[in-house]
């Protein structure tokens, strides 16, 4: 049976950048969620570390696939995908539960049996994607059509850099106003007093818990309400620090990537990987999901706690 625990009140520290009447800077966020991974590192690492178990089963798949018979590729691709989603689930769901608890949320959900939440995160994970995918739409038919009106000679070729930089920005922003309106489920389903019943219900007179879709949008729209009326504030809030934390991520991928071919040798390195780059490219951006997962979980988390506090203080005066 799924609990809440209770925890510690958060160290003064803690929201040291905060008053009462406003929410954390971009820069604040920037600086406390690194002071935050640096101090945590040496548990957090040995949490996401377990990311690399599925990034190594895609590898060595991906490296016997021309020794074994071709009927068994799509069963190690299936093996490889199911034990990334449910590892990446655990990963993540362990990493919050110790996060918030570090920041001083009062109530985190706690399983003896992971089996319910990972399956509850997986299905959240996939709604939350089909939502982003249907927000993406104008986006994916504005590439799409841009091509076909430049060779029917409906846009100048001059114009065509401008107008398809301004179409692309513009038919980006659904799915961009989604994604910020959305990002805070995985903090209110961990924080729900339901636990990881929060997304079932149960149905027959054997009480069969099922998925359910009312219940799982419920989840959503608490993300929702969170952001709602006060969107660009959360957007830079998320864009500053996000760039900033990409960035960085980006740079140490690229180092681990020319240091393997510098002690490889990048011509071994193609031979090895020509026919399996996917194998390669998935397990060198698992690496980097190892060494920062924690810093971007850390920092929405710090994001969540301050907007929830400043919502609470709001409605209060």
């Amino acid at each position: 049976m799924p609990t809440l625990r209770r925890t510690p009140s958060p160290s003064p520290t803690a929201n040291r950048s905060q008053n009462v009447l406003g929410l954390i800077s971009a820069h604040d966020l920037i600086q406390e969620s690194w002071q935050t991974f640096k101090r945590h590192w040496k548990y957090t690492f040995s949490i996401s570390l377990w990311l690399l178990v599925p990034a190594v089963v895609l590898l060595i798949a991906s490296l016997v696939n021309r020794f074994i018979q071709p009927s068994l590729a799509p069963l190690l691709s299936i093996i490889s995908l199911i034990t990334g989603l449910c590892i990446n689930a655990w990963v993540n769901l362990r990493l919050m539960q110790y996060i918030l608890k570090e920041e001083g949320e009062a109530y985190i959900l706690q399983e003896p049996n992971w089996t319910q939440p990972i399956g509850s995160y997986i299905w959240l994970q996939i709604l939350h994607n089909i939502a982003l995918a249907g927000a993406s739409l104008p986006l994916i038919f504005g590439m799409i059509g841009l091509p076909i009106l430049v060779i029917l000679g409906r846009i100048p070729e001059r114009s065509f850099l401008f107008v398809a930089f301004f179409s692309m920005v513009i038919l980006s922003l659904p799915v961009v106003w989604l994604a910020a309106q959305l990002v805070f489920w995985p903090f209110f389903f961990m924080t729900n007093p339901e636990g990881s019943h929060a997304t079932f219900t149960s149905i027959g007179k054997n009480n069969l818990r099922v998925p359910s879709f009312k219940k799982s949008i419920h989840l959503f729209a608490q993300s929702y309400h969170l952001v709602r009326g006060r969107f660009w504030t959360v957007f830079a809030r998320l864009a500053w620090p996000g760039l900033t934390f990409l960035l960085l991520f980006l740079t140490v991928t690229f180092t681990i990537d020319t240091v393997f071919a510098l002690i490889i040798g990048e011509v071994k390195m193609n031979a090895i990987f020509e026919t399996i780059p996917q194998g390669y490219a998935y397990f060198l951006v698992s690496i980097g999901q190892v060494l920062f997962l924690p810093l971007f979980i850390t920092w929405l988390a710090k994001l969540f706690r301050s907007l929830k506090q400043h919502s609470n203080t709001t409605h209060a005066a």
